[in-house]
């Protein structure tokens, strides 16, 4: 039962008259089921509208075969952006009673069908669409940047300054999409003994205000060469996790400190675990570990910082010292400081050292001599000007000798 609207429609999208439709949606699936006449060609009309200061607006036919089976409408309008910077396809069809509808359909699923038909959807996309860069402070101070819970917090984000850029994907005027990207050759990676840093550019988590948006951001920054550290996916950091990876901060130790006092640092989605001793920001994936000040979601091992607070304050984790024997950081409960020898100032384990009750001080073991004070064995150090003599096997401190027989 066709009636004038369909009339009308027929005659607008150049359909010919003796096809014959019977339209259904099937439940709530993008699904719409056309029957044509047998011994016809089928065809969907396709418009593509580009919106802004770049006006596109085309007409054209694809076979309606198996490349399409699940876009089963008479014709489509694509909005390739619409002024909002959203995509949309909209369906047109007759219900099985002759009614005129529309049902929007996803962008990804024409773009698919298109395709096999051998039509790039992406030609048809306004070249407004551009990549540019700002120093990563100022961008997060940007008035056009979309929400974020960092947005006015520029300020925080001058300790990366040196190592980052921001990168804004823009439609017009507008930011679709932004990240800051770490340059060549900032990043450490550490396997073992082997330590490289990294040849190109490497992204870091992407902000979008949808996942179009999203995708386009990757696709441009692959095409500039910078790498990826979280997933497209962005559910988990993407870099193999066999080495450690930190940014040595070290030029910049005094800003980053004063960042740490005045409760200035920033949220850093990558390289978030600060180790104030030996000045590097070490990789942690929050969103698999954690967050939370509890020691046991962070890398004791690592850092004392964790800069994962969104109003600048900073997150103290256990207080870690550098273990001059074994070269990693250990905790400062479970540290020992040397007072004597060879490495006087440094820390170690206690596994390491020895208490001399006549120094009253931990020197390390390997630089020990034990020695009789006062008929007791006590210790002293490789250096530290003490006359010893030796009888019988045992070495005394001849200070403390009442009587020497040779």
């Amino acid at each position: 039962m066709l009636n004038s609207t369909l009339e009308a429609f027929y005659h607008t999208f150049g359909i010919r008259r003796n096809l014959k439709v019977a339209s259904t949606i099937d439940g709530k699936k993008q699904r719409l089921v056309c029957a044509f006449e047998k011994g016809f060609l089928n065809y969907i009309s396709i418009e593509i509208v580009s919106y802004g200061d770049y006006k596109n607006k085309e007409h054209f036919y694809i076979e309606d075969d198996e490349s399409n089976k699940n876009l089963k409408c008479l014709a489509y309008t694509i909005e390739l952006p619409t002024q909002d910077g959203k995509n949309r396809v909209k369906g047109y069809y007759f219900d099985q009673y002759g009614n005129y509808k529309s049902k929007n359909i996803k962008l990804d699923l024409m773009k698919k069908a298109l395709k096999a038909q051998g039509i790039n959807l992406e030609e048809y996309f306004p070249k407004g669409v551009r990549l540019e860069t700002i120093t990563t402070s100022l961008g997060y101070d940007l008035e056009g940047l979309p929400d974020s819970c960092q947005k006015g917090k520029g300020e925080f984000f001058k300790c990366i300054d040196p190592f980052t850029q921001m990168y804004l994907l823009k439609y017009g005027d507008t930011i679709k999409a932004r990240c800051y990207v770490w340059n060549e050759g900032s990043i450490t990676f550490e396997k073992e003994n082997e330590k490289i840093t990294n040849t190109n550019k490497l992204a870091d988590r992407i902000y979008a205000v949808d996942g179009y948006w999203k995708g386009e951001m990757i696709k441009r920054l692959k095409e500039e060469g910078i790498g990826l550290i979280w997933s497209e996916e962005q559910d988990e950091i993407y870099l193999d996790g066999n080495y450690e990876a930190y940014i040595d901060m070290y030029e910049i130790k005094d800003i980053i400190n004063e960042h740490i006092k005045k409760n200035k640092v920033p949220w850093l989605d990558s390289f978030n675990q600060y180790n104030s001793d030996t000045y590097r920001l070490y990789l942690y994936d929050w969103k698999y570990c954690g967050y939370t000040s509890d020691e046991n979601e962070f890398i004791p091992s690592l850092a004392n910082y964790a800069f994962l607070m969104q109003n600048g304050e900073v997150k103290q984790t256990v207080n870690l010292v550098w273990d001059c024997v074994t070269g990693v950081m250990i905790p400062e409960d479970d540290a020992v400081y040397i007072n004597f020898g060879s490495s006087k100032g440094y820390y170690t384990s206690s596994e390491y050292v020895v208490w001399s009750d006549y120094h009253q001080g931990h020197f390390l073991e390997e630089d020990s001599i034990e020695m009789i004070v006062d008929d007791r064995i006590d210790y002293t150090y490789e250096g530290s000007g003490l006359s010893l003599i030796d009888i019988e096997g045992q070495t005394y401190l001849v200070s403390e000798l009442d009587i020497y027989r040779a």
